[in-house]
């Protein structure tokens, strides 16, 4: 499933994005320069020097920017993405950390999701108290930018996420 199809999950994309890198701008850079060295960068039998990879991304980062609407790099970014416990897309890690499907995430599950891309080992079932603290941050970052109103925000950082047990065991 396409991650735009929830409303709440696409603010929440975009706030992520924005998150990112300070603006939209460089925030949908970074998300492409991801995008192009997991998804469009071969795996060399060369090691490069970190400075061509660097270059190799950049440039592959600036095509894909310069050629796709932000709102085709999120839903790209955000259904190919490593969320940790084997979950790569936001409908597999909806269904591995929630028990459904994005499009029925609330605003406290969907913020818990925008945040494992950039780092999915602090995920609900292996690193909770991380998980949570890098949540709440991203809720605070929403509610101080208008995204959301600051008491939506503050209903969401008190409700508590119920990991399947499923998942706590597998992970």
């Amino acid at each position: 499933r396409r991650a735009a199809e929830s409303p709440g999950l696409s603010l929440i994309m975009q706030t992520a994005m924005q998150a990112e890198a300070g603006d939209g701008r460089d925030g949908l850079h970074a998300m492409a320069a991801r995008l192009a060295g997991d998804a469009l960068l071969p795996m060399d039998s060369e090691p490069r020097p970190d400075w061509v990879q660097r270059l190799r991304l950049n440039w592959l980062a600036d095509r894909i920017v310069r050629r796709y609407a932000p709102a085709q790099i999120l839903n790209w970014y955000f259904n190919t993405a490593a969320y940790g416990e084997l979950a790569y897309g936001v409908d597999a890690a909806a269904l591995t950390y929630f028990g459904k499907h994005a499009q029925e995430l609330n605003l406290a599950e969907a913020a818990q999701l925008a945040v494992l891309p950039q780092n999915p080992a602090s995920n609900p079932v292996t690193a909770p108290d991380q998980a949570r603290q890098r949540q709440r941050k991203l809720l605070d970052r929403m509610a101080a930018s208008g995204s959301v109103a600051p008491d939506q925000a503050a209903a969401a950082e008190r409700q508590p996420l119920d990991v399947p047990a499923e998942a706590i065991e597998a992970g």
